[in-house]
C-alpha cells in the first residue's frame, strides 16, 4: 500500500474563519456634501416649480374626493420653432396669443408662483422661459382656461352626438332596405335575439 503524504487536514468549509470585511469609503472629487443643502433634482424639462407640484397636488385630492380650490393660472408649453423646416416661428404663440395667453418672463416668475431656478426651464436672451430652445412657456388666467375648457367639452360632446345620429341614420337606412320591415320592427326584432 502506497504511503499517503502528510498534509494537514483543512476544517470544513463552514469553520474556516473569514478575514473581516473591507469598507471603503468613497470620496468625492468634489468635497463632503454633508453639510450642503441640495436641491431635489427634477428629471423633467417641463417641470415648473410652484405650479407642477400644486397641480399634482390638486389632482391628487380630487382623485380622494376633496374639492380642492382651482388653479389661478394655466401655463402651456408652445413650439417656437417652425416644425418643417426647422427654424424659429411665431405661429403657435401666436394662436396662444390669441386665445389669451401671453409668455412667461423668467424675471415675473414670482407673478405665477413659480420658482425658476428650481424649474426645468431657462432664460431665453428675449426673457421668456424656454426648454431646449424650442418650447415656451404661457399663462393664461383661470378664467380664460375655465371658459376654453368648456367650450372644448361642448364642441368634443357635439361631435360624438353627431357622430351618433349618423350611425343611426345609417343603421335606419340599412334597416329600410329589408323589403316590407319598418326600421324600429328590425332594431326590435334584434334586440329580441340579444337578450
Amino acid at each position: 500500500m502506497p504511503k499517503l503524504p502528510n498534509k494537514p487536514v483543512q476544517a470544513p468549509h463552514a469553520a474556516r474563519k473569514q478575514p473581516p470585511a473591507i469598507i471603503a469609503e468613497e470620496l468625492s472629487p468634489w468635497g463632503d456634501a454633508s453639510d450642503v443643502d441640495t436641491p431635489p433634482v427634477h428629471h423633467d424639462y417641463f417641470h415648473v416649480e410652484g405650479y407642477s407640484d400644486v397641480r399634482t397636488q390638486r389632482e391628487n385630492a380630487v382623485a380622494r374626493g376633496e374639492r380642492p380650490d382651482p388653479l389661478k393660472w394655466r401655463l402651456q408649453y408652445v413650439s417656437i420653432v417652425n416644425p418643417m423646416g426647422g427654424g424659429h416661428s411665431g405661429r403657435k404663440a401666436g394662436e396662444f396669443q390669441a386665445k389669451g395667453y401671453t409668455p412667461v418672463l423668467y424675471d415675473e416668475c414670482a407673478k405665477y408662483g413659480i420658482d425658476p431656478k428650481k424649474s426645468g426651464f431657462t432664460k431665453a436672451p428675449d426673457g421668456t422661459c424656454v426648454v431646449g430652445g424650442t418650447q415656451m412657456l404661457m399663462a393664461a388666467p383661470a378664467k380664460i382656461a375655465a371658459g376654453q375648457a368648456k367650450a372644448q367639452r361642448e364642441l368634443t360632446q357635439a361631435l360624438s352626438e353627431g357622430r351618433n345620429s349618423k350611425l343611426e341614420r345609417a343603421v335606419d337606412a340599412y334597416n329600410a332596405s329589408y323589403p316590407g320591415a319598418t326600421p324600429t320592427s328590425i332594431i326590435e326584432e334584434e334586440s329580441l335575439h340579444k337578450d
